[in-house]
C-alpha cells in the first residue's frame, strides 16, 4: 500500500503518511512503531534526524552500510537472511464456471474464477455491454461489481457477476457549469481526487465541496477507498433498506445533503433519466444502471453545507449517525431558506426530514428560542421513527439533534469563543509524536541491548509462515464448522443431505461420529448434540475438497437446523444471579483484619456496583490447524498457544496415547489467550475427521466462527463497600465479585482466583475481605484474553477508587496517594513487600507528564468551552507475576561448526520470545550480538516439550523459557570448560570438544513448586492521559498519555516497549469502542464481525505517546533482573477511562448536574454522550 502511494505522492508528509494507515489494523504493536517507520518515507525536516538513528544498524555487514539506502525492505539482505522465495499457491477449487456464448461487439472474454458453483464472471467494456448482459441474465442474481468491497459486509453469493469496472462511461469525471459528473465506476479515492482538482470563475461555488471531501475522506479505510466505487457505495444503501438490515451510507447522506442528482440509465428501453437521491432509493431498479452521479456547485455565497459523523472509532467504521444540512442565510434577516436536512443512521435508510426543513424555512438563526423549538421537534420526530438496528437508539436520536444544534450554531453571525469548538463537526488528529526512554546494563549484552525482533524482517516482506501458510500435505481435505443459531433449545433436526449432491462435498461429522467419551474438550463437548447451550455452539463439521466448498456446505446444513423448546437465554451476570445460576463456590475469600470493626471505626461508609463488559481477542491470523495421518500417528500443525494442551484434547478426541500425537506450532500471529486452550478445540475437529477419513485435514476457522462461539472475556460485576477515617485513609474493604463465565467454567476457574488475590491493586487496606462467585450463563465459555483476571482486577479497584473518591468528595489522585503501599507492607494474600517501586514510578511519571500544570491548564481550558472538555488523570497499578504454575522444558544443541539450535515449550505469538532466548543464550556462551546469527531457535513441538504446563500466557512464558535456555547453557558451559580455556575462538573450542565425543545437547525444566507466596514478584506501572471529549457527541480524543512501567532490567527494551505500547492499545479499546452484546430473543453475537466490532486503529492511540522503561529498576527476583511486561501495561489504559471521566464531569458541571464515577465499562461514544446528559433545554447561542 505504502509503495503504490509513493508511485503517486513521492513527496508526502508525515500527517499524509499516517492518513494512508487510516484502515489498518494491528493488534500488537500499538501501531506507533508502524507509524514511525511508515513517516521514515515523508519529505520533513523534523524527521530526518529520526531516519538517521533508523540507519544506525549494529551489524557490521548492514545492508544499508554496505547499499546506502534501501530501496524496499526486501531488499534488506546480510549473510544470515535468506533472501525471499516467490512461491505462488495454487489450490484447485474444484468450482465450475460457464460463460455465455452471446456476446455483444465489444465483448472482452477475459472470465475470472469464482468461489460459487456455476458462477459466471463477465467483463463488460463499455455501458452497453452492461445493459446486453443485464438483459441476458435477467432471470439470474446478478450483481454489478467494481472493487467487491461489499462483499465483505454482505457476503452474498450471485449466479452472474458483471465486471462494469471498464465501462469508459461509468468512469467520467467532467466538469460544467452548474457541477460535476462522477461516474459510477470511479472509486471513491478517484472521485476525491478529482473533486480536489476543480476550480471555478466565482470561488464560492466550490464552497461546498471542502466539506463533502472532509466526509469522503472519513468513508472506510484509505485502501477500501482506493477500490471500492462510488456508485457502488450507493447501491448498497440501496440494497439495505429494512429496519434491521440498513446501511448507513455516508455517500448516499452527502448527496442527499449537497443536492446530487443521479443518472440511470434502463437497460430494456436504453434510456437515461436523473433522479433525486430520495427517488433513487425509492425506486424499482429491476434491469437498471446507475451510470453518474452530478453534484451542484453552490448557487449563492450565502448558501452553506455541512455534514457530520459519528462512530465507534473515528476512522474505518460505519456510522451510527451521519448528518448532512444545507440551507441560504439571509445576510440581512438571518433566516434561513432552501433547508435540506438529511439524517442517516436513525431511520432505515438517509432520510430528509421535510417537517424540519419547513420548519427551520424561515426560521432567524440567532433566536435561541425558536432553535429549541425546532430541535425538540426534530427529537420527537427521529424518537417516532428510530431503527432497531445498531440499538443505542436514544443516543442515535439525541446525537441527530445535537447534529442539527452545532449546525445552526455554526450559521451564527458570531459564535462565542466558548462556543466555538462545540461547532466542530469532528476532531482532526495531528501528526502522532512519541519518546521512549530506557536503560541498559553493558555488563549484560547482548541482554538488556535494544535489538529488533529476530523474525521481525520476515514477517515484514510477508515471507514468514504460518498455519495457513504451509504448503498443502497430499490429499488435503478442508473442514468447516456448523454452528447453533440459538443459545437455549433443543436440536430437532439437521439435514446433512443437502450437500450430497455438491461436488467437492467428502462427509459431515457431528456428536454421532464419536464416543461420547471422546466428545470433549476442557469441560465443554467438541459437537452439541442434541443440546444447544449457546449461540454459535458446534453442532458438526463438514469436510470437502476445498475450504470453500466446506464453508459453503457448512451453510447449507447451517440453514437446515431445527430447534424446539426454545427458551429465552441467560445472557448477563444480573440474569444469572436472578435464575441462581451459580456454579460450586470453590474459592476461599481473600481476607485480613476484621471488615466488621473496620466499618465500625470508619467515618464515612461508601459503597457502589461497577461492571466490566467482554472483549474478544482479534488475532490478525484465524485459529487453523492441520492433522495428517503418518504410519498409526497424527502429525498436527497448529497455531496454538500450548501445544502439548493441544496434544492432550486431541488423544482424547481420538481415544489414543499421547505419544501418538505430535503437534508443531512454528509461530502465531497474535494470541491474546485465544490458542490456548478453548481454540485447540480446531485441532479436536481437523482431529476427528482426519481419523475418519485417514486423509489430511485442514479446519482454518473463519474470523466470525470464534466470534460467534469460542468465547471471549467473561463478564465482571463488583460490588464494594469502603469505608474511611477522618484523614481518607481507608479502614475497611469489601468486595463481592460475580463472575459470568459463560456456558461451562473452562480458563474462568483460574481467571477468577487470579482476580481474587490481586483485587487491592495499589492500595494498602487493613482491614480486607473480597470473595468472588462464578455464574452460568447462555454465553460460549468464557477464554483466557491479555491478563485474565489481573487486568479486570486492577480496572474494578481502580473504579472502586474513583466511586468512592466521587461520593467522598475529594480528590482522587490524592486518595490514591494516602493508601498506597509502602515497602515493608504485606498484601493480603501474605506476600511481603520488601521492594516497592510504586512511589518511584508514579512520581516519575507525574515529573516528566508536568502533571500538576497540565491539570491547571485543563480547568483553564475547560473554563473557556462550554461543551467541549477536557480531563487528565493518572492510574497506578501493581500485577502481581506468578511463577507458580507454568514450567517449561528446553533444549539446546550445539554442533560441530559452533551453530546452535533451540527448542523451548514457548510459543513465538508476536511478544519476541525467540529473540530474548537468542540473546540469553549468546549472554550466558559469551558471544556476541554479532554472533548470535549462528542460533536458531526451532519450531515449539512435544516431541521435545511434553510437560503440560508448557503453556504461553501470564506474561512469563518470555523469562521463563530464557532462564530454562540458561540452565541448560550453564550445563553445557561445564561441559566445554576445559575446552574454552584451550582454544581462542568458540569455534574452534566447540570442534575441539565434539572431536572428544562430549555431549553437546543439555535440557532442562524450569518451575517453581507451590508456594504460600503466590506471587513470585510484582510489577508496577503509572500512566497519564490528557483527553478532549465532545460533551455533544461523545466523540473523544486522547491528546496525550505519558507512561511509566517498571520492567526491571529490560531484556530487550525495543520488545518490551512494543509491548507496553501494544498492551495499552489493547485496553484502549476494551476500554472504549470494543463493545460485545448478544441478541436477548437469540443469544446471537452483534458483533460478531469487524463490521461491528472495532478494535482500536491508530487514530485512537494517544496524540503524544511517551513511554519510560523505570531506570535502575533490579528485580531480585527475575530473570537477570528482569520483569514481565506483555500484560500489565494493559491496565494502565484505564488512565484514559478516569479522564474521561473528569471530561465527562466537567460537562455535567457545566449544564448543573452532579459529577457520576463512570460505573461500567466499555465507555463508547454513545456512553459518554448518555453521561454528558446535554439536554436541548442546556442549548446556548
Amino acid at each position: 500500500m505504502l509503495y503504490a502511494y509513493l508511485q503517486e505522492n513521492p513527496n508526502p508528509t508525515p500527517l499524509e503518511v499516517e492518513q494512508i494507515l487510516d484502515g489498518n489494523l494491528c493488534r500488537c504493536t500499538g501501531y506507533r512503531p508502524i507509524l514511525d517507520t511508515f513517516k521514515s518515507f515523508a519529505t520533513s525536516t523534523s524527521f530526518g534526524e529520526w531516519q538517521e538513528s533508523l540507519s544506525q544498524c549494529r551489524k557490521e555487514n548492514c545492508c544499508q552500510k554496505k547499499d546506502k539506502k534501501m530501496k524496499d525492505l526486501e531488499d534488506c539482505h546480510d549473510g544470515n537472511v535468506a533472501p525471499p522465495s516467490r512461491i505462488m499457491k495454487v489450490t484447485n477449487t474444484a468450482k465450475k464456471r460457464t460463460v455465455s456464448t452471446a456476446a455483444p461487439p465489444s465483448y472482452n472474454d477475459a472470465v475470472l474464477p469464482k468461489a460459487t458453483t456455476q458462477t459466471i464472471w463477465q467483463d463488460c467494456a463499455t455501458l452497453a455491454d452492461v445493459a446486453y448482459w443485464l438483459q441476458h441474465y435477467s432471470n439470474l442474481q446478478v450483481m454489478l461489481t467494481v472493487g467487491a468491497t461489499s462483499l465483505a459486509v454482505y457476503p452474498t453469493e450471485y449466479d452472474v457477476y458483471l465486471n462494469i469496472g471498464a465501462a469508459p462511461e461509468l468512469n467520467v469525471l467532467t466538469q460544467s457549469d452548474s457541477g460535476v459528473t462522477i461516474g459510477a465506476a470511479n472509486s471513491i479515492k478517484s472521485a476525491i481526487d478529482f473533486i480536489q482538482t476543480v476550480t471555478t470563475a466565482n470561488a464560492y461555488q466550490t464552497k461546498n465541496f471542502t466539506p463533502l471531501l472532509a466526509h469522503l475522506h472519513r468513508v472506510a479505510g484509505y485502501s477500501i477507498r482506493c477500490r471500492a466505487s462510488i456508485g457502488g457505495n450507493l447501491m448498497v444503501c440501496k440494497q439495505h433498506q429494512s429496519p434491521n438490515d440498513f446501511f448507513p451510507s455516508d455517500v448516499a447522506i452527502c448527496m442527499l445533503g449537497i443536492g446530487a442528482t443521479l443518472n440511470v440509465l434502463d437497460a430494456t428501453t436504453n434510456t437515461q433519466t436523473s433522479v433525486s437521491v430520495e427517488a433513487f432509493l425509492a425506486m424499482d431498479f429491476t434491469q437498471k444502471i446507475l451510470v453518474s452521479i452530478s453534484i451542484p456547485f453552490a448557487t449563492s455565497q450565502f448558501q452553506t453545507f455541512t455534514t457530520y459523523k459519528i462512530a465507534k472509532r473515528q476512522v474505518m467504521a460505519h456510522a451510527l449517525v451521519n448528518c448532512a444540512f444545507q440551507s441560504t442565510l439571509s445576510p440581512l434577516s438571518g433566516t434561513l431558506s432552501a433547508v435540506t436536512v438529511a439524517i442517516g443512521g436513525v431511520f432505515a435508510s438517509p432520510t430528509r426530514v421535510t417537517a424540519i426543513e419547513t420548519a427551520l424555512s424561515g426560521l432567524t438563526v440567532s433566536n435561541l428560542t425558536s432553535v429549541v423549538a425546532v430541535c425538540g421537534q426534530l427529537q420527537t420526530i427521529l424518537t417516532a421513527g428510530v431503527a432497531p438496528q445498531g440499538g443505542r437508539q436514544a443516543y442515535r436520536v439525541q446525537v441527530a439533534v445535537n447534529y442539527l444544534y452545532k449546525y445552526l450554531l455554526s450559521l451564527q453571525t458570531s459564535v462565542p469563543p466558548a462556543l466555538e469548538s462545540a461547532t466542530r463537526n469532528w476532531m482532526v488528529r495531528p501528526v502522532t509524536t512519541s519518546s521512549q526512554t530506557f536503560g541498559t546494563d553493558p555488563a549484560e549484552y547482548p541482554v538488556s541491548m535494544p535489538l529488533n525482533k529476530i523474525d521481525g524482517l520476515a514477517q515484514t516482506a510477508g515471507e514468514a509462515q504460518y498455519t495457513a501458510d504451509i504448503p498443502p500435505p497430499f490429499g488435503l481435505l478442508h473442514a468447516a464448522i456448523v454452528q447453533t443459531t440459538e443459545a437455549k433449545a433443543t436440536i430437532s433436526f439437521v439435514d446433512s443431505t443437502v450437500c450430497n449432491n455438491i461436488e467437492g462435498f467428502v462427509k459431515y461429522l457431528d456428536a454421532t461420529s464419536i464416543p461420547a467419551a471422546q466428545n470433549s474438550f476442557s469441560v465443554a463437548p467438541i459437537f452439541a448434540g442434541n443440546t444447544a447451550s449457546y449461540a454459535g455452539q458446534c453442532i458438526g463439521c463438514v469436510v470437502a475438497t476445498t475450504r470453500d466448498i466446506a464453508l459453503k456446505c457448512a451453510q447449507l446444513i447451517q440453514n437446515t437446523v431445527q430447534y424446539t423448546n426454545v427458551q429465552t437465554p441467560i445472557l448477563s451476570v444480573d440474569e444469572s444471579i436472578a435464575a441462581n445460576m451459580a456454579f460450586p463456590n470453590t474459592f476461599s475469600p481473600v481476607q485480613r483484619g476484621n471488615t466488621t470493626t473496620g466499618f465500625a471505626q470508619s467515618v464515612k461508609v461508601v459503597t457502589g456496583t461497577v461492571n466490566i463488559g467482554s472483549q474478544y481477542h482479534i488475532h490478525i491470523e484465524n485459529n487453523a490447524a492441520i492433522v495428517e495421518p503418518v504410519e498409526g500417528m497424527y502429525k498436527i500443525t497448529a497455531a496454538s498457544q500450548s501445544p502439548v494442551n493441544c496434544q492432550q484434547i486431541v488423544s482424547q478426541a481420538l481415544n489414543i496415547p499421547a505419544s501418538l500425537v505430535q503437534v508443531n506450532t512454528r509461530r502465531c500471529g497474535g494470541g491474546f489467550g485465544a490458542k490456548q486452550t478453548n481454540r485447540n478445540f480446531t485441532a479436536s475437529v481437523a482431529a476427528i475427521a482426519c481419523q475418519a477419513l485417514q486423509q489430511p485435514v485442514s479446519l482454518e476457522l473463519t474470523l466470525q466462527d470464534p466470534l460467534r462461539g469460542l468465547g471471549a472475556r467473561p463478564l465482571y460485576q463488583y460490588t464494594y463497600k469502603l469505608g474511611v477515617d477522618a484523614n481518607n485513609k481507608i479502614l475497611s474493604f469489601q468486595g463481592d465479585l460475580a463472575l459470568a463465565s459463560g456456558f461451562a467454567a473452562t480458563d474462568c476457574a483460574g481467571e477468577a482466583s487470579t482476580c481474587l488475590t490481586n483485587l487491592d491493586n495499589c492500595y494498602n487496606i487493613p482491614n480486607y475481605q473480597v470473595s468472588v462467585t462464578m455464574y452460568q450463563t447462555n454465553i460460549a465459555p468464557g477464554t483466557s484474553v491479555r491478563g485474565p483476571g489481573w487486568i479486570q482486577a486492577i480496572t474494578l479497584m481502580e473504579m472502586c477508587m474513583n466511586g468512592a473518591a466521587s461520593q467522598l468528595g475529594i480528590d482522587s489522585t490524592q486518595f490514591r496517594e494516602l493508601n498506597f503501599y509502602q515497602a515493608g507492607n504485606t498484601l493480603p494474600t501474605g506476600m511481603p513487600l520488601p521492594e516497592c517501586n510504586l512511589q518511584r514510578v508514579w512520581s516519575t511519571a507525574k515529573t516528566s507528564s508536568n502533571f500538576t500544570e497540565r491539570q491547571a491548564a485543563v480547568a483553564t481550558f475547560n473554563a473557556a468551552n462550554k461543551f467541549v472538555k477536557r480531563g487528565i488523570a493518572a492510574t497506578p497499578t501493581r500485577f502481581g507475576v506468578d511463577w507458580t504454575w507454568p514450567s517449561y522444558n528446553a533444549t539446546v544443541a550445539i554442533y560441530s561448526d559452533g551453530s546452535i539450535a533451540i527448542t523451548h515449550g514457548g510459543v513465538e505469538i508476536g511478544q519476541g520470545i525467540n529473540t530474548k532466548v537468542i540473546q540469553a543464550c549468546a549472554y550466558k556462551f559469551g558471544l556476541s550480538v554479532d554472533d548470535m546469527p549462528i542460533i536458531r531457535v526451532l519450531p515449539a513441538t512435544t516431541r521435545v516439550a511434553p510437560n503440560p504446563t508448557n503453556v504461553t500466557g501470564g506474561s512469563v512464558t518470555s523469562e521463563l523459557c530464557t532462564l530454562t535456555v540458561m540452565h541448560c547453557c550453564e550445563t553445557l558451559n561445564r561441559r566445554l570448560a576445559p575446552f574454552r580455556s584451550q582454544y581462542p575462538t568458540w569455534k574452534e573450542a566447540v570442534g575441539a570438544a565434539a572431536g572428544a565425543y562430549v555431549d553437546m545437547l543439555a535440557s532442562a525444566v524450569s518451575g517453581q513448586p507451590q508456594t504460600p507466596s503466590y506471587t513470585r514478584y510484582n510489577t508496577w506501572g503509572t500512566a497519564i492521559s490528557e483527553v478532549e471529549v465532545d460533551g455533544l457527541t461523545g466523540q473523544f480524543e486522547v491528546i496525550r498519555t505519558d507512561l511509566v512501567y517498571d520492567c526491571g532490567m529490560s531484556l530487550n527494551p525495543y520488545i518490551d516497549i512494543g509491548q507496553v505500547e501494544g498492551g495499552f492499545t489493547f485496553g484502549l479499546g476494551w476500554f472504549t469502542c470494543e463493545s460485545v452484546s448478544w441478541d436477548p430473543a437469540t443469544g446471537n453475537a452483534n458483533d460478531a464481525t469487524t463490521w461491528e466490532y472495532k478494535p482500536p486503529t491508530a487514530y485512537e492511540i494517544p496524540e503524544t505517546f511517551n513511554v519510560t522503561l523505570l531506570e535502575n529498576s533490579y528485580n531480585t527476583s527475575g530473570v537477570l533482573s528482569s520483569k514481565a511486561c506483555g500484560e500489565p501495561p494493559v491496565a494502565l489504559s484505564f488512565s484514559v477511562v478516569h479522564a474521561l471521566q473528569d471530561a465527562i464531569n466537567a460537562v455535567r458541571t457545566e449544564v448543573g448536574d452532579a459529577a457520576v464515577p463512570v460505573a461500567a465499562l466499555p465507555l463508547g461514544v454513545d456512553a459518554i454522550c448518555n453521561q454528558c446528559g446535554i439536554a436541548t433545554s442546556d442549548f446556548v447561542l
